[in-house]
């Protein structure tokens, strides 16, 4: 009896063990079991739910958003909402709001480009109106990115958007496009990557690349070229008799045009007028604006937009003219370049400030510790797991 006696009683410490090793791996296991339920059961809500839950949601502003839009050659665009500051987890989340346009492939990152955890309120993202941020670190910027079909308009080779927002927009644009028109002022990017729109309220257009047209322009025996970007059609080219300039017709109201123009062919700056089909005399309030950029040593370009249809007149400068205006573009870029260059050099300064090069000889060799905190749960989880069941196998073996 004493023998059985004790054997029950090893049994049931045994057993206790084995329970109390148990409950140890699974206060270890449920919380990830629990979170994934709860991930599915977030989906799976009903419209009814979604329109509750949504209420109870916080809308990240517009206005706490870095918005860039990456446009493509082909009209379709790229958008990105940043989110900086701020940080919530899963038990109070945060939802953006998606731009109303045929939206698809959806990306939701941090800065380093790993994938974060969201929802949405429909069946699919195609569908949704919102997408719902389950957790934001402190530190760590939230990407939302998506793609836009049809962005843009597109009608006689010239793609067009108005852009309308409370907050200033960051424009990156495809590197197949040199020049862009914001309110139907040229702004050339060949040597940037976008541009700023600060409180934006902006048209945006760009031609299409194969819409280019080509004109032969003979001048004292020598054939130059006038390239022409239009979304309308160009009639009648030609020079003007007893004065350095071209006169051309262009068929459509409010047409864009640009041209490139020759040094060759005529001097910058320009004077440009504007005429109803039989009138040919040139008079002061026929004046029309026109913005002349892309200025080098072979040619510049020039862009109008006149208000009807009609012929347009196009004056050249001569040489004295001419060279005064370009001594004053090259200073102006100039200007510009200094003015870009100082602020480098102030940005560096601050940085040297800011990092003592004797601190980073003191930190020399050791590893910052930046890994995900759910990476480090995972593999902590993992290694007390296996002690456990060590435990349980050694127990069971005595």
């Amino acid at each position: 009896m004493p023998k059985c006696s004790k054997f029950q009683s090893q049994s049931r410490i045994l057993n206790t063990r084995f329970i109390i090793a148990l409950m140890l791996v699974g206060i270890i296991l449920v919380p990830i079991q629990v979170f994934g339920e709860d991930e599915a059961s977030f989906k799976k809500l009903s419209e009814d739910e979604w329109k509750q839950r949504l209420s109870e949601i916080i809308e990240v502003p517009l206005k706490e958003q870095k918005i860039i839009f990456e446009f493509g050659i082909d009209g379709d665009t790229r958008v990105k909402h940043i989110i900086q500051s701020g940080n919530w987890n899963e038990n109070n989340p945060r939802m953006i709001k998606i731009l109303p346009e045929i939206h698809t492939n959806l990306e939701v990152l941090d800065e380093d480009g790993y994938r974060l955890i969201h929802f949405w309120n429909d069946e699919t993202f195609e569908k949704s109106e919102y997408v719902i941020l389950q957790q934001k670190l402190v530190g760590y910027d939230v990407i939302v990115a998506y793609d836009i079909k049809n962005f843009f308009e597109y009608n006689d080779g010239l793609w067009k958007k108005q852009i309308e927002f409370g907050s200033d927009v960051e424009i990156i644009l495809d590197e197949e496009i040199d020049t862009v028109f914001a309110n139907s002022r040229p702004i050339d990017v060949s040597d940037s990557d976008g541009i700023n729109c600060v409180g934006c309220n902006m048209l945006i257009e760009f031609f299409d690349r194969e819409n280019t047209t080509v004109e032969k322009y003979i001048i004292e025996d020598k054939d130059e070229q006038l390239r022409f970007w239009s979304d309308g059609e160009i009639f009648d080219l030609k020079q003007i008799k007893g004065a350095d300039g071209i006169y051309f017709e262009i068929e459509k109201n409010y047409q864009l045009v640009v041209l490139e123009i020759p040094l060759e062919v005529m001097l910058s700056p320009f004077e440009v007028y504007h005429t109803e089909n039989d009138d040919n005399v040139l008079d002061q309030i026929d004046k029309i604006r026109n913005t002349e950029f892309a200025l080098d040593e072979k040619g510049i370009k020039l862009t109008i937009r006149p208000e009807t249809v009609g012929n347009v007149w196009i004056i050249g400068s001569t040489q004295n003219e001419h060279d005064m205006y370009y001594a004053k573009t090259l200073k102006q870029q100039e200007e510009v370049i200094e003015e870009v260059i100082e602020e480098v050099i102030e940005e560096e300064e601050s940085v040297k400030e800011i990092l003592d090069p004797r601190e980073l000889y003191d930190d020399w060799g050791e590893t910052p510790q930046t890994e995900d905190d759910n990476t480090v749960f995972y593999i902590i989880g993992g290694v007390i797991s296996v002690i456990i069941l060590g435990v349980i196998i050694k127990l069971k073996k005595n």
